[in-house]
């Protein structure tokens, strides 16, 4: 009995038909079938794939495209530029710095002698520019006739160039106008050459009392010999 049971059940095994093949199984085979292509199939499907490859476009030999040379890098100009201008500005910032520790380590009335000095500046400048241009020529960028200096409380004009406030040689006339208490003080130091002590005082701070007493300044020099023959030459 255990005998005929077995093959009984072995027969319904062999004359049963197998399941069809599941959705799940046909990519599996699918992506198997293309890892592994049959031998037939491979003139179709190589084409194929190397459709997609990216290919390198070779220009026309007569194709105006040319390759253009590589431009020079300005970053050496560009940083020169920005170096010079940092230097510029860290000197000027120094100079900025010393003029405010000289301000505020100065004593109450030295400070209001030094800010009416400043505001007084202008209008000396400019009376003194407008008597030494008709002695000695108009000034230029490139041709100096007459320098003036300033410092602390007093103005120079010379007809000379002078390293600080060390009189050169060469000068032959100098004019210098102090700040006082209430008041200018012209004098004339140097005249033709020699040495001078013309002293004009003035009356106030006023524009009308320093052109006063630089018109008789500028009589004075042009009535001395020699005194203007040398700057109205070439």
């Amino acid at each position: 009995m255990p005998t005929c049971a077995f093959m009984i059940m072995l027969l319904l095994t062999i004359t049963t038909p197998l399941p069809a093949m599941s959705a799940v199984d046909k990519p599996l085979q699918t992506r198997t079938e293309r890892q592994n292509p049959v031998p037939g199939e491979s003139a179709q499907t190589v084409p194929e794939m190397r459709g997609t490859e990216k290919t390198a476009v070779k220009p026309k030999p007569g194709s105006n495209d040319r390759v253009s040379p590589r431009e020079p890098s300005n970053s050496l100009i560009v940083n020169l530029s920005l170096f010079l201008v940092m230097g510029i500005a860290a000197l000027l910032l120094v100079r900025a710095v010393i003029r405010a520790v000289r301000f505020m380590s100065m004593s109450g009335l030295t400070k209001m002698r030094h800010e009416k000095f400043n505001v007084l500046s202008p209008l000396v400048i400019r009376s003194l520019e407008n008597m030494a241009t008709p002695l000695w020529g108009e000034n230029h960028a490139w041709l100096r006739k007459y320098h003036i200096k300033k410092k602390r409380d007093r103005w120079i004009l010379c007809d000379r160039k002078r390293d600080g406030f060390i009189r050169s040689q060469s000068e032959k006339n100098s004019v210098e106008i102090s700040l006082r208490d209430t008041n200018f003080r012209v004098n004339i130091i140097l005249l033709n050459g020699m040495r001078k002590n013309m002293i004009m005082e003035c009356r106030d701070f006023s524009e009308s009392e320093l052109v006063t007493s630089l018109e008789k300044v500028k009589s004075v020099i042009m009535i001395t010999p020699n005194s203007t023959s040398q700057q109205k030459g070439p």
